[in-house]
């Protein structure tokens, strides 16, 4: 029989946000307050006794007691949050902070965190030491005989490059293609506009008009992309989608299943995912190289979220295996944007937190297992020389 609270349980109870019974938690973990606390399969929760009860009302009666006209603070967002994210977006961005108490990444690369990144990749490109970008184009120089025998099988192959960010990792693949005479369109898929361009400006400056760039604005957590190939779906050209998922960019969603649902629903079934990511290692859990000051800060400027009103933290939870970075409040923060001629209030307690950045981390037979669930099968794996970087390739179950 179980004996904890469900933490929608504890939110409905005393009318509290989802972040701040998982401070209730972590505090717990850490000795800060006298909530008992029980794992069940990884994760913690609090447990349902009288005693618990009673500590967690008065949790909440000190933290009205505390809130005053000091620590409570009215952001306003900057008028260029509605240039910048559309109403769906600005929702969404609510949405997540208000329900899990996350600002979803993908909210970073618009506007100017679109323009740091590209400086920030092209800065990973020269550096001459192993890093993701590098490692994954080091990778597609291992899988080139892969990708040659797939295009002998086909007269064209088109590319779909989900999360495109500045498209430097497919720079070489398409040169590739192109040699062989088999390039067909170069779909560029990503939740920034600010980024496909970015992307559509780099591909025409590399080949000028011999790369059929596409860009499509579209979240693949949720939005599948099959759609866009229907031309091929009706035409007999004898052609195949090479699917394109780098950066590890599972690792930073808050449901990664999700994701790869998305995509197997979109493919075709002669289609292939190639996938890069790096892999878990013990430095890894402990390395932070994440630009917070510029990217990460951009969405926040624009919600009206000053810096002197967070700390920010960096944790590697062993548990969940997953290194994370989030903002915690020192106050009482009332965010006020607009739906149309309407306003929506999004409240936030001092204490709680908002994860902005994640990556879960995998050893290779994780990522195996992880693909297999999710109804796809294993064509090929390389690894780097260090075994720090994984790319692999893989298509949609034939039974499913």
């Amino acid at each position: 029989m179980r004996q904890y609270y469900r933490n929608v349980e504890v939110k409905k109870l005393f009318h509290v946000a989802d972040n701040t019974v998982g401070s209730w938690i972590e505090r717990a973990r850490q000795g800060r307050n006298d909530l008992e606390i029980v794992e069940h399969e990884g994760r913690f929760f609090i447990a349902e006794n009288e005693r618990n009860r009673l500590l967690m009302k008065a949790l909440v009666d000190q933290g009205k007691k505390y809130i005053n006209s000091r620590s409570r603070k009215d952001a306003h967002p900057k008028s260029h949050l509605y240039e910048v994210y559309s109403q769906d977006q600005i929702f969404d961005i609510f949405d997540s902070i208000e329900t899990v108490g996350e600002l979803p990444l993908q909210y970073s690369y618009f506007d100017g965190g679109a323009k740091y990144w590209d400086k920030y990749a092209n800065e990973l490109a020269g550096q001459g030491i192993p890093n993701m970008l590098l490692s994954t184009i080091e990778l597609l120089e291992k899988k080139k005989d892969f990708i040659t025998e797939l295009a002998k099988q086909h007269k064209r192959v088109n590319v779909i490059d989900l999360g495109v960010g500045n498209a430097l990792p497919v720079k070489k693949l398409l040169n590739h293609l192109l040699e062989l005479g088999v390039l067909g369109r170069y779909i560029a898929i990503d939740t920034s506009k600010s980024m496909i361009d970015i992307a559509e400006h780099n591909i025409k400056e590399w080949f000028g008009g011999r790369v059929n760039f596409e860009g499509h604005v579209r979240n693949f957590e949720y939005d599948r992309f099959g759609d866009l190939l229907k031309t091929e779906f009706f035409d007999d050209s004898n052609s195949v989608n090479l699917v394109l998922l780098f950066g590890g960019t599972l690792t930073n969603l808050h449901q990664p299943e999700d994701a790869l649902h998305t995509i197997r629903k979109s493919m075709g079934k002669n289609d292939v995912l190639l996938y890069a990511l790096k892999l878990d290692t013990e430095s890894a859990r402990r390395f932070f190289d994440v630009p917070f000051d510029t990217q990460f800060r951009m969405p926040l400027d624009l919600l009206g979220i000053e810096g002197p009103w967070y700390e920010i933290e960096k944790v590697y939870d062993a548990a969940s295996k997953m290194r994370s970075i989030s903002i915690r409040l020192n106050v009482t923060l009332s965010i006020q944007v607009k739906f149309g001629d309407r306003t929506r209030t999004l409240n936030i307690d001092r204490g709680d937190s908002v994860l902005i950045w994640r990556y879960w981390h995998q050893s290779a037979r994780d990522v195996m297992n992880q693909f297999y669930d999710n109804g796809f099968d294993l064509l090929e794996t390389s690894l780097t020389s260090d075994h720090k970087y994984v790319l692999v390739a893989a298509s949609i179950q034939k039974s499913r």
